[in-house]
């Protein structure tokens, strides 16, 4: 039985994100957050970019609350659509030390989001097994 070596629980949710490839590049890049942590996330999109680029990210919150978030790219898997004919990546990326205030934000949203969906399970299993 191998063991998860995450420090932080990780969790499905799709946030969208845009970024700029390299800070002078005009177009803005779009892709879809899979699941997050507190230390990073799981981002699908159309480029693909090479293991240890740093960029600035914007990642939107559910209650629309933009941030910026520095990030480093740790891995990169080719993802083929063959229903649609198009490729997409999946990166691994990994929040970027030290911590500003939207990374602090972005830390404080992933807690309170983790916390929820705890107490959300919670509630679920006192109603299918009964108080406990």
């Amino acid at each position: 039985m191998s063991r998860d070596k995450r420090r932080c629980t990780r969790f499905e949710i799709d946030l969208p994100v845009s970024f700029k490839i390299t800070p002078k590049c005009a177009s803005i890049s779009l892709g879809t957050t899979i699941d997050i942590s507190a230390t990073g996330f799981r981002l699908c999109c159309r480029e693909q970019l090479k293991v240890g680029h740093h960029m600035l990210i914007a990642l939107t919150l559910p209650n629309n609350e933009t941030l910026k978030l520095r990030v480093k790219v740790a891995w990169v898997q080719n993802a083929y659509f063959e229903a649609y004919l198009m490729s997409e990546f999946i990166m691994g990326l990994r929040i970027q030390e030290p911590l500003g205030d939207d990374e602090r934000r972005y830390v404080k949203f992933c807690a309170q989001e983790l916390i929820k969906r705890e107490q959300e399970q919670k509630k679920q299993e006192k109603k299918w097994f009964g108080k406990k």
